[in-house]
Formats: C-alpha cells, sequence, structure tokens
C-alpha cells in the first residue's frame, strides 16, 4: 500500500510541476498599451472610450475607458501591431498607428483629442399645465 501511496504522490508532484511550468510559459508571452489622453491644452480626458485593433485581422482586439486621470492600461496583448482609437463626446475621434507589442513590454502612448463638432443632439420639449383656482 505505501509503495502505491508513493507512486501516487510522485505522479501528482510531477503533473503539478508540469502544469506550473506550461503556466509561466504562457505568460510570458504577451504584452501591453499603457497611455494617458490629453485635450490641446494637456488636461486629462476622463471616461474616454479607448479601442485596440489588432492591424494583423483588423479586429477589435479590447476595449477599455480612461480613468479620472485619463489613463488606460491594456494588459495581456499578443505580440504585434495595434492601432490605438479614442472617442470621447465633444471631441474629434483620435488615432495612433503602427503601436508595436512585443513580449513582457508595455508600449506607452501619448493621445491627444481635439475639440470636435458635438455630435448629440439634445431636446427638449415643456408643455403647460393649467391650473385651475
Amino acid at each position: 500500500m505505501r509503495g502505491i501511496h508513493r507512486i501516487l504522490a510522485a505522479v501528482l508532484v510531477l503533473v503539478g510541476l508540469l502544469m506550473g511550468t506550461r503556466a509561466c510559459g504562457q505568460g510570458g508571452a504577451t504584452g501591453a498599451i499603457s497611455g494617458v489622453v490629453v485635450d490641446t491644452s494637456g488636461g486629462s480626458v476622463a471616461d474616454a472610450e479607448v479601442q485596440i485593433i489588432d492591424t494583423r485581422t483588423e479586429l477589435l482586439a479590447r476595449k477599455v475607458s480612461t480613468n479620472a486621470d485619463g489613463l488606460f492600461v491594456v494588459p495581456l496583448l499578443p505580440p504585434g501591431t495595434y492601432i490605438v482609437v479614442v472617442n470621447k463626446s465633444g471631441f474629434a475621434e483620435a488615432k495612433a498607428s503602427g503601436i508595436e507589442v512585443r513580449v513582457t513590454e508595455t508600449t506607452k502612448v501619448t493621445i491627444t483629442l481635439k475639440p470636435g463638432a458635438v455630435s448629440e443632439k439634445v431636446e427638449i420639449s415643456a408643455q403647460v399645465t393649467t391650473v385651475e383656482t
């Protein structure tokens, strides 16, 4: 019985080591894009939509929003070339092309948004209510 337990324990340890090695190897095969979105005066732009487009597939790889300081981070991207597209109401769309992501590196980018036409239309209608006294 002891022999079976030892063999079983050794097999479990071996499987654990092999899976741990595989997970570590996969974890290093990605990079990241981080950046800041600012307006033309250098002020941070909060809640801007940041889209990361993979140039190989021309598909959306990830979509995030900037925080209160205009910062964003997009981790775990496969190595390659990306386009960063930023949109915010009241600003013109901005793009940064040719953003290279390398294994285990974080590529930093600064995007400046220029004022643009407001694309939203707000209609307010009021009705007068007659009150009899």
